[in-house]
């Protein structure tokens, strides 16, 4: 079987913020004509987002891993699949 799923992986510089990422895949997500908002959950270090579509059958999960330090990349996560 085919997986049906992708995903993206970025090293974000220090100062990326959980507002920039959730706003630029919202954003993203409408212009692919999804609706709906996104729901956010706070984790240790970090946030995630989750979308889904119901027309499609699809969601698009993020994590959000900011920068220990302000000096250490942040890290983004990002999963769509059925």
């Amino acid at each position: 079987m085919i997986p049906e799923y992708a995903y993206e992986a970025w090293e974000l510089p220090p100062t990326a913020t959980w507002d920039d990422t959730f706003k630029y895949y919202a954003d993203q997500l409408t212009q692919a004509g999804w609706s709906g908002q996104g729901l956010t959950q706070e984790i240790s270090g970090g946030k995630i987002g989750v979308w889904v579509d119901q027309g499609t059958k699809s969601g698009v999960v993020i994590i959000f891993i900011a920068s220990p330090d302000g000096k250490q990349p942040v890290i983004d996560l990002a999963v769509i699949g059925k």
